[in-house]
């Protein structure tokens, strides 16, 4: 029936003028407005990455990375000495954890956005992303924090894109997933570390605050997709003061 639809739409367009039909089939038929896009986006991408993130590879061979989220368990962690710490988003407020890396990338944020500029200035890094969308943390900010741009695949306007997590962070989008503490895995991954720990990466409801959350359930895929190719770096989540595989 589909294919009947797209037939008969094609049948009334034909009878335009011909310069006419060749803008709808190549724009509306191809999605050609979305392939320019992408092209763009992604030429830009591979400028912006390059100075963010080509200085990163492999600088962590051999060591521990721990990913701090903001779920329930993250005040139950037990700090592991002398691991790299990569937050994300109110991460940095946890007490007792001392973040090397902070990642954020929705302007959401814009409550604690003046704290996360502040804080650590000399002693840890800030990445701040655009989504590509309306909601971009401003420039203002991103000087203030002296933080480094990326950019993920989140895109609402490009229908045909899926997700997909990225290997070469240095020259393509980080895959958004719909969450900011993908950013930070892939950027971990990109380290080379010798096991990653995930700590209040919970895909449940709630803050390690009290604040509430909508249910993040819809995270479990993108982290069983990630588990499956992790190129060989053990993955491990600490949980009320143990670890599990």
């Amino acid at each position: 029936m589909k294919e009947i639809g797209i037939i008969q739409k094609i049948r009334r367009e034909i009878k335009r003028p011909f310069q006419q039909f060749r803008n709808w089939f190549l724009w509306e038929l191809l999605g050609y407005h979305d392939i320019v896009s992408l092209i763009q986006r992604n030429a830009t991408t591979l400028i912006l990455h390059q100075k963010t993130f080509l200085n990163f590879k492999n600088i962590y061979q051999g060591q521990n990375v721990v990913i701090v989220a903001c779920g329930p368990t993250a005040k139950e962690y037990k700090r592991i000495d002398n691991a790299i710490h990569i937050g994300v988003n109110r991460a940095f407020k946890i007490e007792n954890i001392n973040l090397d890396y902070l990642f954020i990338q929705d302007y959401g944020v814009k409550s604690y956005i003046k704290e996360a500029n502040r804080y650590k200035p000399q002693n840890c890094t800030k990445f701040y992303g655009f989504l590509n969308s309306a909601q971009v943390i401003p420039e203002s900010d991103v000087i203030e924090a002296n933080a480094l741009r990326y950019r993920t695949d989140h895109d609402p306007m490009y229908k045909r894109h899926k997700s997909k997590f990225s290997l070469f962070i240095d020259c393509e989008p980080l895959g958004d997933f719909c969450s900011v503490v993908f950013s930070a895995m892939q950027f971990a991954l990109w380290t080379n570390p010798k096991t990653i720990y995930l700590v209040g990466c919970d895909c449940s409801e709630g803050y390690f605050d009290g604040q509430t959350s909508n249910p993040l359930s819809h995270l479990i895929a993108p982290w069983m997709l990630l588990y499956s190719s992790r190129l060989g770096i053990p993955l491990m989540r600490f949980y009320r003061g143990g670890i599990f595989v």
